[in-house]
Order: structure tokens, then C-alpha cells, then sequence
């Protein structure tokens, strides 16, 4: 998405970590989830980091995947429940 249509979209719907959470240091949104590929995208991003949070959250990497997570699972509950079935067949 382009700047300007970050700036037109909705404020904060559609994101797993809106810019009103009160750990986002940069008043921005981060990781939409406006349907199941950027959720799944949204997952596999948050994933992605090795040891420490990005800059622009104020808190543990633990907690920040917690939060996209929940996120993406609430909207996406399909997902939650094929992780599940995955990790009880393995």
C-alpha cells in the first residue's frame, strides 16, 4: 500500500497492531489483517524476528507475537484451530 493510502485507509481497522495500542511508539499501523493472506502474511512476519522487538514497539518480541496472534486468530478462527491439529499430529 501506498503512503497516501495509508493514510486514507480506516484508521487502525484491519490491523493486528493498531496504532492506538498503547505499545506502538510510531503512531502507525502495522500488520494487516484485512483478509486471510495478509493474516497468514501477518503471521509468518511476526515470526520473522530473531531475539528482539522492532523499534516501534515498547515491549518483549514474546508479547508482540502474542498480540498479532490473538489478532490474526480472533478474526481468522479456521487458523487457530488448523495450528492446533497440526501440533497435536505431530
Amino acid at each position: 500500500m501506498t503512503e497516501k493510502g495509508r493514510k486514507e485507509a480506516p484508521s487502525s481497522s484491519g490491523y493486528a497492531v493498531p496504532k492506538t495500542n498503547p505499545k506502538v511508539k510510531d503512531n502507525e499501523d502495522h500488520y494487516p489483517i484485512n483478509d486471510l493472506a495478509h493474516g497468514r502474511n501477518a503471521l509468518a512476519r511476526v515470526h520473522q524476528y530473531d531475539g528482539e522487538a522492532p523499534d516501534w514497539w515498547d515491549g518483549t518480541l514474546t508479547e508482540l507475537i502474542t498480540t498479532v496472534e490473538t489478532a490474526v486468530h480472533r478474526e481468522y478462527p479456521g487458523l487457530a484451530k488448523r495450528k492446533a491439529e497440526r501440533e497435536g499430529k505431530d
